[in-house]
C-alpha cells in the first residue's frame, strides 16, 4: 500500500501498541492488538504479547513498587471493522453487572418516528436499545437535517451527554423501539471504580466517532453510487455482527429521505441511484428489505473488501 492510496476497511497490518503513562508511582497500561487477516496468527501474537508484557510489568512493579491503576487489558480490535459498536453490557462480571442493575430505572417503548432525546437536553439518562432502530441527527437552521449515524440493538444513547453534560444531537426512532433507561451516574461510577466497564464505554464512543468519520469521508470524496453502496455495506455488516443475516434478505428500514439525509443527497438522486444498482444487478431495496445480489461489486463501489 502506498502513502497516497486509500486504506480499505480491514486493510491494516498487525500492530501491538503499548502505552505506559506514569503518574507519581502509578502506571496505566493498555494493549491494543488489531486483528490481522488470520485469526490463529492474531491469537498467537496476542498470547505472546500478554505473556511478555505481563512479565515486564511484574518486574517493574517489583523493582519500583508501582501500583497499577488498571488491570492489564488486551483489547482485540478487528482493524477498521472494530468501528462497529459492541453491546457494552454483554457478559459483564458479577460486580459490574450488579452496578448496572442498581442503576437501571425503567423501560420505554416508542412507535416509529418519535423523539427519544433532543439536542440541547440536559440531565438525560442512558438508553440501551433493546429492540428496533433509531438514528442520531442534527437540525440545520434552514429546516434540513443531517443524519449522523444509525443506532441498532445493544447500542447506547446518551453517553456523550453523560460526559459533556448536554446532548449535542437529537435521537429519533426509525422503527418501533424499546429501550432500557439507566441512570447517567453509571458512567461516572464506572470510571471511578470499574475500569473495565469504563473502557467499554470509551470504546463505544470511539466507535461511534469513527463511523461518523468514515461517513463524512465518503460524503466528501464519493459520488452518489459510492455513498449509497457504502451505506448498504456498512449497515449489512453491522447487523451481521449481531447474528446471521441473509444478504439477499437483510432488514433495511430506511426510507428514501433517511438515505438522502444521511448521504447529503436529494430524494430524487437516491431514486436514480437505487434504480441504477437494481438495473446493474448489484442490489435492490423493496419493502424495507435489502437484497445484495452481487456483494463483491457492491463492496468495490463502497471502497471496502468483499
Amino acid at each position: 500500500m502506498t502513502a497516497t492510496s486509500h486504506r480499505p476497511v480491514g486493510a491494516i497490518s498487525p500492530l501491538l501498541c503499548f502505552v505506559a503513562a506514569g503518574r507519581q508511582d502509578t502506571i496505566t497500561a493498555l494493549i491494543v492488538t488489531p486483528e490481522p487477516m488470520k485469526r490463529n496468527f492474531h491469537q498467537a501474537m496476542a498470547d505472546h504479547a500478554m505473556t511478555v508484557l505481563g512479565l515486564v510489568l511484574a518486574v517493574f512493579q517489583l523493582l519500583c513498587g508501582a501500583e497499577l491503576d488498571f488491570l492489564l487489558i488486551c483489547a482485540v480490535a478487528r482493524a477498521r471493522t472494530d468501528r462497529y459498536t459492541q453491546d457494552v453490557f454483554r457478559s459483564l462480571p458479577d460486580r459490574e453487572d450488579a452496578l448496572v442493575e442498581e442503576l437501571t430505572r425503567r423501560s420505554v417503548s416508542l412507535p416509529a418516528n418519535r423523539l427519544l432525546a433532543s439536542e440541547g437536553e440536559v440531565g438525560l439518562g442512558l438508553f440501551r436499545i433493546a429492540r428496533g432502530w433509531a438514528y442520531r441527527y442534527r437540525s440545520c437552521t434552514n429546516g434540513n437535517r443531517q443524519i449522523l449515524d444509525f443506532i441498532m440493538p445493544g447500542e447506547i444513547v446518551g453517553l456523550q451527554a453523560a460526559l459533556l453534560g448536554v446532548m449535542e444531537h437529537s435521537v429519533r426512532s426509525l422503527t418501533p423501539l424499546r429501550a432500557t433507561v439507566l441512570d447517567a451516574r453509571l458512567v461516572g461510577d464506572a470510571f471511578r471504580s470499574e475500569p473495565a466497564l469504563a473502557l467499554r464505554f470509551a470504546r463505544h464512543i470511539a466507535a461511534e466517532g469513527s463511523r461518523v468519520d468514515e461517513m463524512l469521508t465518503v460524503i466528501g470524496c464519493g459520488d452518489a453510487l459510492e455513498r449509497l453502496a457504502f451505506l448498504m455495506v456498512a449497515l449489512y455488516r453491522r447487523q451481521a455482527r449481531l447474528g446471521p443475516v441473509d444478504p439477499l434478505d437483510c432488514p433495511f428500514p430506511l426510507r428514501r429521505q433517511h438515505m438522502a439525509d444521511a448521504l447529503g443527497l436529494t430524494g430524487a438522486h437516491i431514486n436514480r441511484t437505487l434504480n441504477r444498482l437494481r438495473d446493474d444487478g448489484v442490489a435492490t431495496i423493496d419493502n424495507q428489505r435489502l437484497a445484495i445480489r452481487d456483494f463483491p461489486r457492491l463492496a468495490a463501489l463502497a471502497g471496502t473488501p468483499a
